[in-house]
């Protein structure tokens, strides 16, 4: 009897877990999307999806240089980590279009 009721206020204080604020930051967030378009193609060449809930931890392994390049075109990760928490922010974010290599990149929150 008292091992039912071990087990029941377990469950009881793992659901209590789910409806804190903190916890509940993390099931809202929004999945980056990294599409690559080329010669004006209407589909993506390339499309590069990282869950919401792994992008606050994936902007630690990154390079460090591959990161010092983002942060030269204008892609600050942990910024889009913390848009990514705010399920209000979605769509597309940044467009860059390089036209020597016929080259568009769309990242957007989804």
């Amino acid at each position: 009897m008292r091992s039912e009721e071990t087990d029941r206020s377990r469950h009881r204080l793992k659901a209590e877990r789910w409806r804190h604020p903190k916890h509940a930051e993390v099931i809202g967030m929004s999945n980056l999307k990294i599409r690559v378009f080329t010669e004006d193609n209407a589909d993506p060449d390339t499309t590069v999806t990282i869950p919401g809930l792994v992008l606050k931890f994936a902007t630690r392994l990154i390079p460090g240089q591959a990161k010092t390049a983002l942060l030269e075109s204008g892609i600050d990760l942990d910024e889009l980590a913390r848009l990514a928490i705010d399920p209000a922010i979605t769509g597309t974010l940044i467009e860059i279009e390089d036209h020597r290599k016929n080259e568009k990149i769309v990242i957007s929150l989804e």
